[in-house]
């Protein structure tokens, strides 16, 4: 036993080394006849072959650099000035009206300005000011007026002295995080000596305490902006990911929960600040150039082409912006991406050539990404036409070849025909057994395992500790979605329908900021790159001619995609719908545009130096954008002369 025991061991070690020259090495057994003629060669003859002979791997070093390069030079433009590191964590949420404290500044002081941070819930407070804590002046009310209000610093301007400032819960109900007290000119709180209560009720310490108010002064803005508190959909989307984390009922139920929990990873990690808030939206815009360098390089089979989708993605104006901002949507992208990424490697497998369950492994996954893109946002169901379509287009190929050998077995039958027999044999035989396999494991891929993974995205929710957030509940929600998107009749002023996207005829003004130096300006605005958005459109149709014209297959599958991310928009005319709709369609329109410069490329090869120039163009318009892009605070002029192309432009008042 013991000597079966070491051979098997032997054995072992002579697999792995095996297993690590097949799979990792990539070299294969070369199986020459032998000297003598035989069939089986001499132990002598037997060589391992390089993997440059045998199959080469997706990316090489080469692309890992030129990826890496690109990626990182991304990443750093994103995360810089992204958002503070720092807001208030603790609070004060007294529970009944008229619970009071007031604070001592040690001596009279000129009070210039009063900040405030109001964060979660709906209520008002009084502020007052007193010289010597008998008599109370000047009264002021801050307020939340409705639980959709940002969560931001705020401030009044007082221009008055005083040595007591009183803070008295008039509509209890808003979590009052912090206020900083502001001297005439400076930007630095007034420290505070005391702090006294007048009338708190004992309750819950769930509610915090008045010195809460006034303990974080690190943390206090003078100059409230987009860098210190939220902005746009950020109400909505990174709210409702702190109550998830924190089991409280959610502010925003009209989208699955999965994007907001992805939001709660970086609440958790950072807090509930700006920085955490909006972290997990730019990693996921970091991973989505790696996800489009990958599907350019399995269509184009080329490490240029692959790093000119890149680097268009990397700098279109729609992925940064909407990559910088803690809402939903730009997950839900990175899951479409990968969701036609795996369906193309399927599309391209054919179960005749390949082991059955080797094609199973791409099915699977796009299934995977199609339920977690349905968990982030219903754009992602869009999806399933398209994989519809691909799935049959790809399996009626499989029965033409079915028909095909059939007919050439009769005609070899009758001796009019040549070829392999024994082959076309197979494909007849196995045709059938290996299509319902395939149909029962798209059941699986999509329809099981993503209606899974979409109820699974709804713990959060049901571990909401209040009532009516069950099970049962999760079912109405579902109706109550799909109402809200099809019947709401409100509009925006900068709306906009599916046609006027792609010619970026309105973009979306997101944020303006109010303190800034007069003649200057401070904006957030979502749009696309012209040079990318103006030059897609006409490349998706000449894809469609071209791709038909050359039977490029892997082409049909990113029409498809662009189709389903876009088409459903045109029939959908009642909604709500804003430029950053056409968001998930761009990775495929810029697919569709690599595909034409590589077919331009391959018949005038100096057409490469016009797709430099071309690259270098979009990178110019980038950094001439970057300002409204960014928010970073740049001269009204510059704007107005440079950037507002046209009148539906709107970067500023």
């Amino acid at each position: 036993m013991r000597r079966f025991s070491i051979a098997n061991i032997i054995l072992l070690a002579c697999a792995v080394k095996l297993s690590i020259d097949i799979y990792i090495r990539k070299k294969i057994i070369a199986m020459p006849a032998s000297a003598s003629g035989s069939k089986t060669p001499d132990a002598a003859e037997i060589k391992l072959l390089p993997a440059e002979e045998i199959e080469k791997p997706l990316l090489s070093k080469k692309d890992f650099l030129i990826l890496g390069i690109l990626t990182s030079v991304y990443a750093a433009v994103a995360l810089y000035n992204l958002g503070s590191f720092k807001a208030p964590q603790s609070y004060w949420k007294p529970a009944n009206k008229g619970e009071s404290f007031y604070i001592d500044a040690g001596k009279s002081r000129n009070i210039d300005r009063v900040s405030y941070f109001l964060s979660f819930g709906a209520g008002s407070y009084l502020i007052d000011f007193s010289d010597d804590g008998q008599v109370w002046r000047d009264e002021k009310r801050i307020e939340q007026k409705n639980i959709y209000e940002p969560i931001e610093w705020r401030y009044f301007n007082f221009g008055g002295s005083a040595r007591y400032v009183r803070i008295t819960a008039e509509k209890p109900g808003a979590m009052l995080n912090e206020i900083g007290l502001f001297a005439t000119g400076t930007a630095t709180p007034i420290p505070v000596k005391a702090i006294s209560a007048i009338k708190i009720l004992p309750i819950s310490p769930e509610y915090g305490k008045p010195e809460n108010v006034f303990d974080e002064p690190a943390t206090v803005a003078y100059v409230p902006s987009f860098i210190n508190g939220m902005y746009f959909d950020e109400i909505y989307h990174s709210r409702t990911a702190y109550e998830y984390l924190h089991h409280l009922p959610p502010t925003e139920p009209t989208h699955p929960p999965l994007g907001k929990v992805i939001i709660s990873a970086g609440v958790a990690a950072f807090g509930m600040t700006p920085f955490g808030w909006r972290i997990m939206g730019v990693l996921f815009g970091i991973a989505m150039i790696p996800a489009i360098y990958c599907f350019a390089k399995h269509l184009f089979r080329k490490s240029g082409y692959a790093f000119v989708a890149a680097f268009l993605f990397a700098f279109d104006f729609m992925h940064f912006t909407y990559t910088r901002i803690g809402v939903i949507d730009c997950f839900a992208v990175f899951f479409i991406i990968l969701i036609y990424y795996y369906m193309y490697r399927y599309f391209m497998m054919n179960f005749f050539e390949e082991r059955l369950w080797r094609t199973f492994v791409p099915l699977l996954l796009s299934g995977v990404f199609f339920g977690l893109g349905a968990a982030t946002k219903w754009i992602a169901v869009f999806c399933g036409a398209g994989l519809a379509m691909i799935l049959f287009i790809s399996l009626g190929r499989r029965f033409y070849e079915y028909l095909k050998a059939r007919i050439i077995l009769e005609l070899q039958k009758n001796g009019t025909a040549v070829g392999s027999i024994a082959e076309n044999q197979a494909i007849v035989r196995t045709f059938f057994p290996k299509l319902i396999f395939t149909l029962m494991w798209c059941i699986l891929a999509f329809v099981v395992i993503p209606a899974a993974i979409y109820m699974l995205s709804y713990l959060p929710f049901m571990m909401t500790d209040a009532p009516g957030y069950g099970l049962a509940d999760v079912f109405r929600l579902q109706n109550y979605m799909y109402k809200y998107h099809h019947t709401m009749q409100i509009t925006h002023p900068f709306s906009s329908v599916w046609w006027e996207w792609p010619i970026i005829k309105k973009p979306l003004w997101l944020y303006m900021g109010k303190d800034v130096p007069a003649g200057q300006i401070s904006s957030i605005v979502a749009m696309g790159n012209p040079a990318i958005w103006w030059a897609g459109v006409p490349a998706i149709i000449a894809v469609a001619g071209i791709a038909l014209c050359r039977k490029d297959k892997g082409m049909l599958v990113v029409l498809l995609a662009a189709s389903s991310q876009y088409v459903p928009w045109m029939i959908r005319p009642t909604d709500l719908t804003f430029i950053f709709h056409f968001f998930a369609t761009t990775p495929f329109m810029i697919l569709c545009l690599t595909y034409v410069f590589k077919v331009i490329s391959d018949k005038l090869p100096k057409f490469k130096y016009a797709v430099f120039g071309y690259l270098l163009l979009v990178l110019f318009l980038f950094f001439m954008f970057y300002p409204i892009l960014s928010g970073a605070i740049v001269s009204k002029s510059f704007v107005a002369t440079y950037l507002r192309w046209f009148n539906s432009w709107i970067f500023y008042v």
